[in-house]
């Protein structure tokens, strides 16, 4: 299951309880790398940080990393998609 907040903050989906909760993180800030780390941590999330790919050697962050843009919002909801069904 993939968790997102919307720009209200409110959850766009409910983890179930005792279940893995996916977490995709927009990366390519402190904030994030610090999000990933805390959430990599704890063994109720899943935390895969994407970067946009600008940086040449972006600093090392845990958990999953994808590199490349998603075209868009719809891309983006496809690539949830897609990982939501493994």
């Amino acid at each position: 299951m993939w968790t997102s907040l919307s720009s209200t903050g409110k959850a766009g989906s409910s983890p179930v309880p005792n279940e893995l909760a996916r977490i995709l993180i927009l990366g390519g800030t402190a904030e994030a790398r610090m999000l990933a780390e805390r959430l990599e941590g704890n063994p109720r999330f899943s935390p895969l940080t994407s970067l946009a790919g600008v940086t040449l050697k972006p600093s090392r962050i845990a958990g999953e990393v994808r590199t490349g843009g998603f075209g868009g919002p719809t891309g983006r909801r496809i690539f949830c998609a897609k990982k939501a069904s493994r």
